[in-house]
């Protein structure tokens, strides 16, 4: 019985060292997929970062087209608005200066007509024979 529990003994400890084997080379396996696991999610955020990096600057020069393009407008805006005040306050100006000669003109129109009507009457009250036909 001795010889027997010996041989026991020794298969028991072959059989738990092919086990504690097979559990090592399990708990290996696991951590080298693990290993691999962790080595592809990394490469993967770098990836999805990288690809956030280049839709970001596609962003951002949108942005920056976008700005130029405003303040283009902006600056075309501005120099409408001056020359179409310019040209108002000259249109203004040009009317002012004919409405100023048209006036002038008038006066001096109506003050050669009061002339003119002036002498007549100058003439009529002169004359005895225009008298008399009154």
């Amino acid at each position: 019985k001795a010889g027997r529990c010996q041989l026991l003994r020794v298969a028991d400890l072959a059989a738990m060292s092919g086990t504690k084997r097979f559990v090592e080379q399990r708990v290996m396996k696991r951590r080298e997929q693990e290993a691999k696991d962790m080595s592809l999610r990394r490469q993967m955020t770098e990836h999805n970062i990288l690809v956030g990096h280049g839709s970001s600057a596609i962003r951002v020069e949108a942005k920056r087209r976008a700005r130029s393009e405003a303040c283009e407008r902006r600056e075309l805006f501005m120099d409408y608005s001056y020359v179409t005040a310019e040209q108002d306050k000259a249109r203004r100006t040009q009317i002012a200066a004919f409405e100023e000669h048209i006036a002038e003109e008038l006066s001096r129109r109506k003050a050669k007509d009061l002339r003119a009507d002036m002498e007549k009457r100058r003439i009529c009250d002169g004359s005895e024979e225009l008298r008399a036909l009154k």
